[in-house]
C-alpha cells in the first residue's frame, strides 16, 4: 500500500489505499490476455474480447489507481474515479476517515474514496476522555497519529484547514468557489470502446 508523499509546505498527496495491489495485478492480467489473443489471432471474436478487456482495464485503473486526495495551492482536492472535487481549505470544517474519507464543510459532506479504514480499524474502543472533534464526535483511540494513511490524512489536512481558516479570518476570506470537474477523458475512452465493440457486431 502506497503511503502519502513527504509533506512540503502546503502540498500533500495521499494515493489510493483501496485495492492498489489488486488494481495493478488486474491491469497486468488485462495486458497479458490482450497480447495472448493478438498472438493467437482470434479474428473478430478475439477483437471483441480485447475491447471488453481494455474497457475492464480502464475501469480498474479509474476505480483502484486514479483516486487520490491532494492539498494544492490552498485547496483540498478529492480525486474520485469519475470526477474531481476541489474546495478551498478554509471552507473545510473537519476531515474524518471511515470506510471512505468524509470532508465536512458547513452543512455539506463531500466524499473521497481514495483513503479509508478497514472495518476492524473502525471499531477501535473509545474512551470518555477522548477529545471531541468539531462535530462533537469523540476521536477513537488506537494506533498513534501518523501510524496509517488515514491517521496522517486526518492529522495533516485538519491542521492545514485550521491554518487556512485562521489566515482567512485574519486576512479576509479567500476564494469560495467549490469546483466539481467530471473526468471527461474516462467517459471518452469508454465511449470509444463501446462504439468499437458495437461496430464489430455488424461486421
Amino acid at each position: 500500500m502506497a503511503g502519502p508523499s513527504t509533506p512540503e509546505v502546503g502540498r500533500y498527496t495521499f494515493p489510493s489505499s483501496q485495492g492498489t495491489v489488486s488494481g495493478i495485478v488486474g491491469i497486468g492480467l488485462v495486458i497479458l490476455l490482450v497480447v495472448v489473443i493478438a498472438v493467437d489471432g482470434w479474428g473478430l471474436d478475439g477483437l471483441r474480447v480485447q475491447l471488453a478487456l481494455v474497457a475492464f482495464g480502464v475501469l480498474t485503473w479509474a476505480l483502484m489507481l486514479r483516486p487520490k486526495i491532494l492539498v494544492r495551492g490552498g485547496r483540498l482536492v478529492l480525486r474520485n474515479p469519475f470526477h474531481e472535487l476541489s474546495l478551498p481549505l478554509h471552507l473545510v470544517d473537519d476531515v474524518e476517515v471511515r470506510a471512505v474519507t468524509k470532508v465536512h464543510s458547513g452543512a455539506r459532506t463531500y466524499v473521497g474514496i481514495a483513503v479509508g479504514r478497514k472495518t476492524r480499524q473502525m471499531v477501535r474502543p473509545t474512551t470518555m476522555g477522548a477529545p471531541l472533534g468539531p462535530f462533537g464526535m469523540r476521536r477513537s483511540e488506537g494506533s498513534p497519529a501518523g501510524d496509517t494513511n488515514a491517521d496522517l490524512l486526518e492529522e495533516w489536512v485538519n491542521r492545514a484547514a485550521a491554518d487556512a481558516r485562521r489566515d482567512a479570518k485574519r486576512l479576509g476570506a479567500g476564494e469560495e468557489e467549490i469546483r466539481r470537474t467530471p473526468f471527461v477523458g474516462l467517459y471518452a475512452a469508454l465511449g470509444v470502446l463501446v462504439v468499437a465493440f458495437v461496430v464489430t457486431l455488424f461486421l
